[in-house]
C-alpha cells in the first residue's frame, strides 16, 4: 500500500519554500500514543482488498512515517518535551524534509517551573526544526498590569537574544507577541520596534489564546489586532493553539484577504487519546467509559477507520486512543482542505459558510471585510453595536469589542 498523502496545491510563499498559504500544524508531544513507537496490526477485514496486497501488515500510530496510516508533513513540538532528545528526528524516525515548528516551551516553563535555558532551547530548535518560535512569557488572565508589562518586555528581549545568537542561516525565527487588548498589543509592538530591527525576524506569532479557545468572537478580534500591527512587514504569521470548527472558515478567509502565509496549531485532535473522543460530522462520539452510542460499525471510511474494527476503539490499551486521535486529525485536515478549495471561488465559499455555519460566523466574515475596507477602529465600532443588537441571549460576550 502506498501511504495516502494529503497534498497542498497552494503556492509557496516567496523566500519561504516550504511554507504554503494556509497550513494547520498538529501539536504533538513525546509520551503520547503518536510518539511511543506503538504498532497497530489490523484484522484482515473482508471487503478491504488492499490489505491483502499491502507491503505493511502493521502501522505506526503517527502521520510522518513510511508505514503510517496516512502522511501529513507538518508538526509543532514544544522544546519542553523535545529538548530531552538532542536528535529528536532520529529518535522518532522523522525525515529531514518533514516540517517541524519548534515552540520555545515558554508556557510550560512558566506553569511547570521547567527552568528552561533560552540558549539551549534555541540550539535544540536549530538542530531539529525548520522554524522556531521565540522564548515567550505568556500573559495569564489574572496577571496585574505590572506583571503583564514585565512579561512583554522579557518576551521582546528573549526574541532579540535568539536573533542575535542564531547560527543556522536557513533556520527561520518567528518573534512571539503576547497581549490581547489593543493597548497590550501596541505596547509589545512598540517594544519590538524600540529594542531592535523588527524586520529581521522571519515571521511573527501570537500566543495566549488557549484559555479563550471557545470564544470565537474574541479570538477573531485579537487576531485582527495582531494583523493590524504586523501586516506592514509582509512576513508569515503563526497563531498558537487555535482550531475549532467555527474558527476554521474565519482563519482561511483571513489568509485569503491578507495574502500572507499563515500557520496555526492545535492539539485538539488528541481528545481521542485523552477522552476517547471521536469526531463525527458536527458531533462527538465517545468510546470507553464515556460511551454515548451503541454502534456496531465505525461510521467513517478514513484511512484509519477503514482498517479498524469498532472493537479496536473500545480496547482499554493505549492503542485505541492513538487510533481515535489519528482519525480526528485526518478529519480536521480534510475539513480544512475542503474549505481551502471552496475559498478559490469566494462567492461559493461565502454561500457555503452561510448555509452551514452559525449566524455569528457569517457576522465575523462581515467584520473581517469591514476591517480590510475601513480599518480596525471603524470595524470595531460598527460591530460592537451589531453584536449587541444581535445578542438576544444576553451572552457575556456582548462587550467583547469594548477593549
Amino acid at each position: 500500500m502506498n501511504k495516502e498523502k494529503i497534498n497542498f496545491t497552494s503556492s509557496c510563499a516567496p523566500g519561504v519554500p516550504y511554507m504554503k498559504n494556509m497550513i494547520f500544524i498538529p501539536a504533538n508531544m513525546p509520551g503520547s500514543q503518536m510518539m511511543s513507537n506503538i504498532n497497530f496490526i489490523p484484522a484482515n477485514l473482508p471487503g478491504v482488498p488492499y490489505m491483502n496486497n499491502s507491503k505493511h501488515k502493521q502501522f505506526k500510530l503517527s502521520w510522518w512515517e513510511e508505514n503510517s496510516f496516512y502522511y501529513y508533513p507538518y508538526m509543532l513540538i514544544s522544546a519542553f518535551y523535545g529538548i530531552q532528545h538532542k536528535d529528536f528526528r532520529k529518535k522518532f524516525n522523522i525525515s529531514d524534509d518533514f516540517i517541524i515548528i519548534g515552540d520555545s516551551g515558554g508556557f510550560q516553563n512558566m506553569t511547570q517551573n521547567a527552568n528552561l535555558n533560552k540558549l539551549n532551547v534555541l540550539r535544540w530548535q536549530e538542530e531539529n526544526c525548520q522554524i522556531g518560535l521565540t522564548f515567550d512569557e505568556p500573559i495569564l488572565g489574572n496577571d496585574s498590569e505590572k506583571i503583564k508589562l514585565k512579561k512583554q518586555i522579557n518576551t521582546v528581549k528573549n526574541a532579540y537574544y535568539a536573533l542575535d545568537n542564531k547560527k543556522k542561516k536557513d533556520f527561520k525565527l518567528y518573534a512571539v507577541f503576547q497581549g490581547h487588548s489593543l493597548d497590550e498589543q501596541k505596547t509589545i509592538h512598540d517594544a519590538y520596534k524600540e529594542e531592535g530591527d523588527i524586520t529581521k525576524f522571519d515571521g511573527f506569532a501570537i500566543g495566549g489564546m488557549v484559555p479563550i479557545a471557545g470564544n470565537t468572537c474574541l479570538i477573531t478580534k485579537i487576531l485582527l489586532t495582531f494583523i493590524d500591527n504586523v501586516k506592514q512587514y509582509k512576513k508569515p504569521l503563526h497563531f498558537f493553539g487555535i482550531s475549532g470548527n467555527k474558527l476554521l472558515p474565519l482563519l482561511i478567509y483571513l489568509q485569503l484577504k491578507l495574502n500572507i502565509p499563515i500557520t496555526f496549531d492545535s492539539s485538539s485532535f488528541g481528545g481521542g487519546a485523552i477522552r476517547r473522543e471521536f469526531l463525527f460530522e458536527n458531533n462527538k462520539l465517545f468510546f470507553g467509559r464515556n460511551k454515548n452510542h451503541n454502534l456496531k460499525e465505525i461510521p467513517c471510511n478514513c484511512p484509519v477507520c477503514k482498517l479498524c474494527l469498532i472493537d479496536d476503539f473500545e480496547s482499554k490499551d493505549s492503542k485505541s486512543g492513538g487510533l481515535i486521535s489519528l482519525h480526528n486529525l485526518y478529519k480536521i485536515i480534510y475539513n480544512i482542505e475542503k474549505l481551502k478549495s471552496l475559498s478559490t471561488d469566494i462567492n461559493l465559499f461565502k454561500d457555503y459558510i452561510k448555509k452551514n455555519y452559525p449566524e455569528k460566523v457569517n457576522m465575523l466574515i462581515d467584520y473581517i471585510d469591514e476591517y480590510f475596507e475601513n480599518g480596525l477602529l471603524l470595524a470595531n465600532e460598527k460591530f460592537k453595536f451589531k453584536l449587541k443588537i444581535n445578542d438576544t441571549k444576553k451572552s457575556t460576550q456582548n462587550k467583547l469589542f469594548d477593549f
